[in-house]
């Protein structure tokens, strides 16, 4: 019974120092002895190395050490790699495994230490040499060692994995709809568009035929968002609606025939001016009065009546003139081209002629 429960309390007292303080705590392999080194020396620096590491760690007993090594399926000696130590360290809920050896070459002692982190999965090593040393000369070594692997024990072993926060919704809009949306470089879809998304920022860019490209950030905080985007139309697109000039506008220009009409407007000039100069003779002539035998007499019965004949030749004449004229001003010929143009008025429209030379 007092066996038993010395048993008891030699398996709890590791459990109680690690609660009753910071340090991690450590599973200790026992020491190997190289070349050089003896078994009652091996021992010696085993007692040492375990004496050293209780100024960092909390040492866990020999026996249960051992006992997680054989229910891990291993030896101490053929323990050496992270999947070993993983399961030693979970058999045990020992944080570090610690292995070192001590050899003697030439009267030049070196003592080598690892050190495991099983909450990290990382390993820190170092290693002191003592030259001419005697056996005892070497624990100073070992002290040396387990210092310089100080720092790893100091390490905070991680914290519990906290969960990311919920994801909130983005509503993307725009006016027009039907915007092509990319969200931080993906296609996603057309607006009007909602998805959920992480916290924090978002590239949000949108493409329309016909608009200009637009691009925001978004940043997703601790509520949901809604983004909305006013499309500017190109400017050419603008031009083309707005700027177009009404066809009724234009003044619309006669277009000559192509026929050379040059010949009978000279015929027409000359006809006319001898119509009219027949016109003003026979007006001129009205009232006056001759004999048949040629004579001037005033009492002769021949007495001209021409007014009427010379205003009507007169009319023809200038008629004939004007559209002479316009023959001649509007007709195609080796010397230039001639253009009418309707003009708007403000009480209708005027024809002007014009030619080139």
């Amino acid at each position: 019974m007092r066996t038993r429960l010395m048993t008891i309390l030699a398996l709890a007292a590791p459990l109680t120092a690690q609660a009753g303080d910071d340090k991690p705590s450590a599973a200790i392999f026992p020491i190997r002895a190289e070349q050089g080194v003896g078994a009652q020396v091996q021992k010696r620096y085993d007692a040492k190395l375990r004496e050293a590491m209780k100024a960092h760690a909390s040492v866990q007993d020999v026996g249960v050490t051992d006992r997680a090594l054989a229910d891990a399926g291993f030896k101490a000696g053929a323990c050496t790699d992270a999947k070993c130590f993983d399961k030693v360290a979970a058999n045990s809920k020992a944080r570090f495994i610690i292995i070192g050896s001590v050899g003697n070459t030439d009267d030049i002692y070196k003592v080598e230490l690892t050190a495991y982190d099983a909450a990290t999965r990382t390993t820190q090593s170092s290693t002191q040499e003592c030259e001419l040393c005697a056996a005892d000369e070497v624990d100073k070594s070992i002290v040396a060692a387990v210092t310089a692997l100080e720092a790893a024990f100091k390490v905070a072993p991680p914290g519990k994995a906290t969960e990311p926060p919920p994801p909130l919704e983005l509503v993307i809009s725009s006016d027009p709809p039907g915007a092509e949306v990319t969200l931080d470089g993906k296609a996603v879809g057309q607006t009007p568009y909602k998805i959920l998304v992480a916290r924090g920022p978002h590239q949000v860019s949108l493409k329309k035929s016909g608009f200009v490209d637009e691009m925001k950030t978004v940043e997703i905080v601790d509520r949901a968002v809604t983004q909305d985007f006013l499309l500017q139309l190109i400017a050419s697109n603008v031009t083309a609606e707005e700027g177009s000039p009404d066809e009724t506008d234009v003044i619309p220009q006669a277009k000559h025939t192509g026929r050379n009409r040059r010949p009978l407007g000279f015929g027409l000039l000359i006809g006319g001016l001898a119509a009219g100069g027949a016109g003003g003779y026979f007006t001129n002539l009205e009232g006056k009065v001759t004999c048949t035998d040629g004579r001037g007499r005033r009492d002769c019965p021949n007495v001209y009546s021409t007014k009427w004949m010379g205003a009507a030749l007169i009319g023809a004449g200038a008629t004939a003139l004007g559209a002479g004229l316009t023959l001649v001003l509007t007709s195609d010929d080796e010397g230039g081209a001639g253009a009418a143009t309707l003009v708007p008025t403000s009480g209708g429209a005027a024809v002007t002629f014009g030619r080139s030379f």
